[in-house]
């Protein structure tokens, strides 16, 4: 009687009627297609003319449903095991919603799963990612393993680049990304996300979410980097689309003393407008004002997002909009935010690696820093405090009782204090509210939500 092995009988079921209703099989079929092993993933036939001196490595699938066996297994033992790992690239936003599905809600997990491999999008009321994204293969992209060569006889480069954070890099090892869901769910978010700004998906200066593989351009490392790390405003827009679409419960929680705006609401409106990064740096970067006119007739967000900070410098005249928000994306994660996080269903939060990578590198370190009640930053050698956030973990666990929380990242879970979350109050060279603002902790913001609701 368990909802999730209802759930997964669902989800076999369900694909024996999608392959007839479905003749021309799943959108995202090529996520699938994974040569790395002794075993093909696809049926015989069903995958020819494959490349490994191409770049990227490429294959031509000829049948899109003789991957949908191999899918199948991927999507129920990602969800089952919840182990979804954004491996070298940097899509922890992305990637933590997913993790808070398999955990808080698996049945639901595995409902969204089948819909985003064979529709190409985790809901239907998002934008249509672009077409290009379909078309990668990343199970084909050659990677090293504990000194092993995958695929096995593959000779070229194994140079990726790595796009994440410095401590999931500085670790790195395996594949570039994870085939099937864990890739497919971030690209098509990220696709989304970027559609919904530009409009469209080639438009002048919009960037796209390359496959990471050996012989990746400049260009596109750095499209790349700049879309797939997420922010609150795309975190805040995730969270409405596949966690709690119907109620509507997401919300951020940040300390707002690290504005300088007149009032919260402006805010917290600056911070969570839906715009995709580089379409906003765009705007603000263009001088002229006919330019700044046409921009807004192309790419209709502006407008609104232009009345926004119409609005906003009209009520704080005083102050230049590089000064609105000093202490965004620095530790000040206060106590009372804290438990607010703890007390939400799926809570999301932005934080600085190093210390989860500490805690799993030396975990009888990390465990009598624990025991000392001490913050990981401003002690023994280590610097007062983060510099900025650069990563987004999902909140799995608070034991505030044994003062033992779990956060889930890179595929599993890394257990920390109250003292390394929140720290202490230090001095920054960096103005804020008050004198007290500023943390030598690990968090910066969170996006939280009551329930899990789906469609």
């Amino acid at each position: 009687h368990d909802p999730t092995c209802f759930a997964i009988r669902s989800v076999v079921l369900s694909t024996f009627a999608l392959n007839q209703l479905h003749p021309e099989g799943p959108k995202f079929a090529n996520y699938s297609v994974v040569g790395w092993g002794d075993y093909p993933s696809w049926l015989e036939g069903a995958v020819t003319d494959i490349n490994y001196s191409a770049v990227p490595p490429s294959a031509r699938l000829v049948k899109n449903k003789g991957v949908v066996g191999y899918a199948l297994c991927d999507m129920t033992r990602t969800v089952l095991t919840q182990s979804p790992n954004q491996q070298q690239r940097g899509t922890c936003s992305f990637t933590a919603f997913l993790a808070a599905l398999a955990r808080r809600a698996p049945a639901w997990a595995a409902k969204i799963s089948m819909r985003l491999f064979w529709t190409g999008k985790p809901s239907p009321f998002i934008p249509d990612p672009c077409d290009d994204v379909f078309m990668q293969q990343p199970g084909l992209v050659p990677f090293r393993l504990d000194g092993k060569v995958f695929p096995q006889n593959y000779t070229g480069s194994m140079a990726a680049p790595c796009t994440a954070d410095n401590s999931t890099c500085a670790g790195a090892d395996g594949p570039p990304q994870s085939p099937g869901l864990q890739y497919m769910w971030t690209q098509s978010l990220i696709s989304s996300w970027l559609r919904k700004s530009w409009g469209g998906c080639d438009q002048e200066g919009q960037p796209k979410p390359w496959l990471t593989y050996p012989g990746l351009s400049k260009e596109k490392l750095d499209q790349t980097s700049a879309v797939q790390g997420g922010d609150i405003n795309s975190m805040l827009w995730v969270c409405q689309q596949v966690i709690d679409p119907i109620a509507g419960s997401c919300k951020p929680l940040l300390n707002w003393d690290i504005c300088l705006l007149s009032s919260q609401q402006d805010c917290e409106a600056y911070v969570t407008f839906p715009i995709e990064q580089t379409l906003r740096d765009m705007y603000e970067d263009t001088e002229s004002e006919a330019k700044r006119v046409a921009l807004k007739v192309n790419y209709p967000v502006l407008q609104n997002y232009a009345l926004l900070m119409q609005q906003i410098r009209a009520r704080n005249m005083e102050l230049s909009a590089e000064d609105w928000i000093p202490g965004n994306a620095r530790p000040s994660f206060t106590e009372d935010l804290l438990r607010q996080a703890c007390e939400s269903t799926v809570a999301m939060l932005t934080v600085a690696a190093d210390a989860l990578a500490f805690s799993l590198d030396m975990p009888k370190d990390a465990e009598e820093l624990r025991k000392s009640e001490k913050p990981y930053y401003g002690h023994q050698v280590r610097e007062p405090y983060a510099e900025f956030c650069d990563h987004a973990v999902f909140l799995e666990n608070c034991g505030d009782e044994a003062d033992d929380y779990s956060i889930w990242s890179w595929g599993m879970s890394v257990k920390v204090s109250r003292a390394i979350l929140l720290g202490e109050v230090v001095q920054r060279n960096l103005p804020g509210q008050n004198n007290h603002t500023y943390t030598s902790g690990i968090v910066c913001g969170a996006i939280v939500s009551h329930q899990v609701t789906a469609y």
